[in-house]
């Protein structure tokens, strides 16, 4: 999605969708951030190469 704002009506949904009780000061301050976190969730959720992940060996200097 886009870092624009979602709309009031939208986001109300979405708070209700997953259950969450907040009051209205987390509301508001939830509401700030969720464009920033929108955007976090949908990078995690790429596919990666399997280039993408750490080497697992190691080898000591001897």
């Amino acid at each position: 999605m886009s870092d624009e704002a979602v709309s009031q009506e939208a986001f109300r949904t979405l708070v209700a969708r997953a259950g969450l009780k907040l009051t209205p000061t987390q509301y508001a301050e939830l509401g700030g951030v969720f464009p920033k976190l929108e955007a976090m969730a949908a990078r995690l959720r790429k596919p990666r190469p399997v280039s993408a992940e750490p080497a697992a060996v190691f080898s000591p200097k001897v």
